[in-house]
């Protein structure tokens, strides 16, 4: 079952590095409701069962924010004080943490406080110890349904850059997909592009990659300003207006 699971997961980051669209890898501690935030997030049925290891082989769906197209990954629960004969899939099924533009924490805010701050200190001394302590990390409470008013201000002092979110009832989904669009704006690169009609394949790509952009239909095809995830440029600047390669600088206020 591990040399299965290993091997689709090879196969799904190939097919995410040719895809070049954002990623973003779920991390927690077991129990946290990860499947269930990726459900609620993506709209997919991802199995939710509390049993260690369940997500032993990641499920990968897409997201759309703004129009702009997304990865989602669900990775393996973390757990403290790991068996020793689990070690090592453990830390392979967390290779799509190293491979994430964003890591998503996600906690069970439910959990005590002392509890919840121990769960919290574990998840990140896993994600230094794999390599993965210099990715972009957002902090997700989830299961806040299950809390009362005073228990959600509380959290909001102790911690006001998570984002306080239901996977169960929806509660909160808007906020985290505003943080998360947020995450990824200043790394996109702007572009102007004359793209031919014979190349609609790659306008739907355009489309999935950038989400709105501004587009005009011309005499030579279809001009385009849109603004792509920086790995993903590449692949359109023969289309570049003037042949001019991508920039960083934003284009101009209108």
């Amino acid at each position: 079952e591990l040399r299965r699971a290993e091997g689709s997961r090879r196969t799904m980051r190939r097919e995410r590095e040719r895809a070049a669209l954002p990623t973003v890898a779920l991390a927690g501690y077991t129990n946290a409701g990860k499947s269930t935030l990726l459900n609620a997030l993506t709209g997919a049925e991802v199995g939710v069962r509390e049993r260690l290891f369940h997500t032993l082989d990641p499920a990968t769906r897409t997201f759309e924010i703004s129009g702009r197209s997304y990865l989602l990954t669900d990775t393996v629960g973390f757990i403290r004080k790991l068996p020793h004969q689990l070690v090592e899939s453990f830390a392979a099924t967390l290779e799509e943490a190293l491979g994430a533009d964003l890591i998503l924490h996600v906690a069970d805010a439910s959990a005590p406080e002392e509890e919840l701050a121990e769960m919290l200190g574990a998840v990140d001394e896993v994600l230094v110890e794999i390599g993965a302590a210099d990715r972009p990390r957002l902090l997700a409470l989830n299961k806040v349904d299950l809390l009362d008013d005073e228990r959600r201000r509380a959290l909001g002092f102790r911690r006001p850059d998570a984002i306080q979110v239901s996977g169960e009832t929806g509660e909160g989904l808007e906020d985290l997909r505003a943080a998360i669009e947020a995450r990824f704006l200043s790394s996109l690169r702007p572009m102007e592009l004359l793209v031919p009609y014979a190349e609609g394949s790659r306008l739907s790509e355009l489309h999935d990659l950038a989400g709105e952009m501004e587009r005009e239909d011309t005499e030579g095809g279809v001009h385009v300003r849109a603004r792509v995830p920086a790995g993903a440029a590449a692949r359109f600047e023969r289309f570049a207006v003037n042949g001019t390669p991508a920039t960083d600088d934003p284009p101009a206020d209108e």
